[in-house]
């Protein structure tokens, strides 16, 4: 279940004062990889947390609301590693899938590397 996302209103002695818009779940989750990412470049503990942090939110996400938005940050992630950092593309591709399977309803356990 999620609350809802309307706008605000805040009015004072029946006068409209403001009007605050809530985010929407797309663009709250831009915003918060948007930095990290930038400054990711070369961090590859930054790099698996982040695709860690995807799988998590697919896995919470009600079905369909950001699939495809995570999948297109996964894959930047994957990317910048792949730029910047010795991080395999083995692993890059395990990023990938665990957030497939997250967003299939699965969550398979992860041995530690």
């Amino acid at each position: 279940m999620t609350r809802p996302l309307e706008a605000r209103r805040l009015s004072d002695d029946g006068v409209l004062r403001a009007v605050v818009r809530q985010w929407s779940a797309t663009a709250l989750l831009d915003l918060a990889l948007e930095e990290p990412l930038q400054y990711a470049s070369g961090q590859p503990a930054v790099l698996r947390r982040m695709a860690a942090l995807l799988r998590e939110v697919a896995w919470r996400a009600p079905r369909g609301l950001l699939d495809d938005r995570l999948r297109g940050h996964v894959a930047a992630v994957a990317a910048v590693a792949g730029d910047s950092t010795r991080v395999t593309a083995e692993e890059r591709q395990a990023w990938a899938l665990r957030l497939e399977q997250a967003l299939a309803g699965s969550w398979p356990a992860v041995s530690p590397d």
